[in-house]
């Protein structure tokens, strides 16, 4: 009798420009891995944000060693590189299609904050990732004022499901309907206060970092005096 191929892993997918990670990234994160019952969280760095115009996003190799620094000793968050290896604008729908048709495949589930969940309307071949892949759409702290104040278009509000609270809530609402992309997971999450914005002006300024970023990570921006930072290492 042939034997039944195995389970396809569901992954998280947690992209941005991590520039740098903070504290907020982590603890959206582990809280997606937590409700979704997930092995792991890919947290994945673009290249260059095509929904960000900044000209002055800190060079890959020191996103990526804030994250690896991040990530140590924090079960289940992993760094995928896909979209630094292949440079260029990172568009989502191509590092979800890579994961899916990847040696080994896997099913990634992406994780976004309620702003970006708001625009994806305007996101690159939306319509195809919509129909494509399950999303997680989290309430942040980051979300602005006017954010708030909308409600998503009639589309996505017809594919929104809410997570019920507590750990595992979402893996059995994943469980409950096949593989097959469409449905957007409300999870709703407790607010962190922190940006990697104002993370980067107090940076600038002098400040302090502590409680927003992880030690390590506010070490190294000091050691390499990001974001302006003047003063000599202590």
């Amino acid at each position: 009798m042939t034997p039944p191929p195995p389970a396809v892993e569901t992954v998280g997918v947690l992209g941005g420009t991590f520039d740098p990670v903070h504290v907020g990234h982590l603890h959206v994160a582990s809280s997606a891995r937590g409700s979704f019952g997930l092995g792991r969280v890919l947290l994945v760095p673009c290249a260059r944000p095509p929904h960000k115009p900044r000209a002055d996003v800190t060079d890959a190799s020191h996103r990526l060693a804030m994250l690896a620094l991040a990530v140590a000793g924090r079960e289940g968050l992993e760094i995928a590189t896909l979209e630094i290896d292949r440079e260029g604008p990172s568009y989502t729908i191509d590092t979800l299609r890579a994961l899916r048709d990847g040696s080994p495949p896997l099913r990634p589930l992406l994780v976004v904050g309620w702003d970006a969940f708001l625009d994806l309307p305007t996101w690159h071949r939306n319509a195809e990732l919509l129909e494509e892949f399950d999303l997680v759409a989290v309430r942040r702290p980051e979300e602005s004022p006017l954010a708030k104040e909308r409600s998503p278009d009639a589309d996505l509000a017809a594919r929104i499901l809410d997570v019920p609270p507590g750990d595992g809530s979402g893996a059995r609402l994943l469980e409950a309907r096949a593989a097959r992309g469409g449905r957007v997971y409300r999870l709703s999450v407790p607010p962190v206060p922190v940006s990697s914005r104002r993370i980067r002006a107090l940076a600038e300024a002098g400040e302090p970092l502590s409680g927003l970023v992880p030690e390590e990570v506010a070490r190294y921006i000091q050691a390499h005096r990001l974001y302006g930072r003047k003063e000599e290492p202590r």
